[in-house]
């Protein structure tokens, strides 16, 4: 199996979604530049660093196998709950339905801070 810098690198998007890979012996899982509004879920066994994010804000940045950390989490949301990123990449049907599911499923701080991220970006 061959060894590769960067998993994945993602420069100047948006709306970028990034599920169920597994990313292995890579030195960077995941590289986000300039990327906005965009989701990973992923396995990563990377060798220096799950993320590498600059310049980005308002992602979802999960992993199945490891908690996500590092001073990028303070722009993006880190360690978001799979049916979250899951949901947050899926179209919207209504704005009251998906209010009463973020209502159901986390806490009232962590839901206002994931509604204003899914309505106010992705409708």
């Amino acid at each position: 199996m061959n060894s590769y810098d960067v998993g994945f690198e993602v420069l100047n998007a948006t709306l970028v979604v990034l599920s169920d890979n597994h990313l292995l012996k890579n030195k960077i899982g995941t590289r986000f530049g300039k990327v906005s509004r965009s989701a990973t879920l992923n396995h990563d066994v990377s060798l220096s660093s799950a993320f590498i994010v600059s310049d980005s804000e308002k992602n979802a940045l999960s992993l199945t196998n490891k908690f996500v950390s590092g001073d990028f989490c303070a722009n993006n949301y880190c360690n978001l709950h799979r049916d979250a990123v899951i949901l947050a990449a899926t179209p919207k049907l209504s704005r009251a339905g998906m209010s009463v599911w973020f209502a159901n499923q986390f806490d009232k701080k962590s839901s206002n801070r994931l509604q204003s991220w899914a309505f106010g970006n992705l409708f």
